[in-house]
């Protein structure tokens, strides 16, 4: 006859939670070793957690989202300004409940938060009911803003690069949105504009790149004349 360590109530064998008092009873369940009951009591542990906060998040945001249209129905008996900040609160929420559920996916979480970010700057055209912004400038924004960070972590990921040489990736990366950005940015507000701060940027990055690679390369060649130098 086992014992719950933390009532001492006498538990039969094969039960795996205390009948009092609810404790897991993992030290008792057979074939286990003591790695698999930690590892058990762990996810039990973060899988709590992550509900719990869940739970919290879903409760403060409902409660905001009560406020702000108890308020606009109150100045006015019409839900109207409170629709911008009501469809923030949606966007931030989305937001969390994506980060505690794909925590440990990552390329999974980005791309529920740019559905998100996307679907969120929609809502906010049909609110605005002015000029057509969304498809001209928001997505295509959006979109090569996705593409350059995925394309920057696809190159890291698979030649496995090391600090410098990724910073330097990351840095071409930027210089190379740049161009995409002034190029949107023109389509929209000046039609006819070609490009031209961002060609600065773009050459700026290129030799940041150079740089960064050329003192990777000569930092990995006296890596032990530095070792040797600062006494490491």
């Amino acid at each position: 006859m086992r014992t719950c360590s933390t009532c001492a109530v006498e538990v039969e064998e094969g039960v795996e939670r205390c009948p009092l008092c609810g404790t897991p009873l993992t030290e008792g369940l057979p074939g286990l070793p003591a790695e698999a009951k930690e590892g058990i009591e762990s996810e039990v542990s973060e899988s709590s957690v992550r509900r719990w906060l869940w739970e919290v998040i879903s409760l403060l945001t409902l409660t905001a989202a009560a406020i702000l249209i108890a308020i606009d129905l109150a100045s006015g008996f019409d839900v109207t300004w409170s629709l911008y900040p009501l469809s923030a609160i949606a966007f931030l929420w989305i937001g969390a409940t994506s980060a505690i559920a794909l925590a440990k996916r990552p390329l999974a979480l980005v791309a529920a938060l740019a559905a998100a970010l996307v679907a969120f700057l929609l809502v906010l055209e049909v609110i605005t009911r002015g000029r057509s912004w969304f498809l001209p400038l928001a997505l295509p924004l959006v979109l090569l803003a996705i593409v350059a960070s995925a394309g920057a972590w696809v190159v890291v990921n698979r030649l496995r690069l090391s600090l410098l040489p990724a910073l330097a990736v990351v840095v071409l990366s930027c210089g190379l949105a740049a161009i995409g950005t002034e190029y949107i940015l023109n389509r929209y507000l000046r039609p006819g504009t070609v490009v031209s701060w961002s060609l600065v940027v773009l050459a700026c990055a290129i030799s940041l790149f150079l740089a960064l690679l050329l003192i990777h390369k000569r930092l990995k060649e006296r890596h032990s004349d530095i070792r040797r130098f600062f006494h490491l």
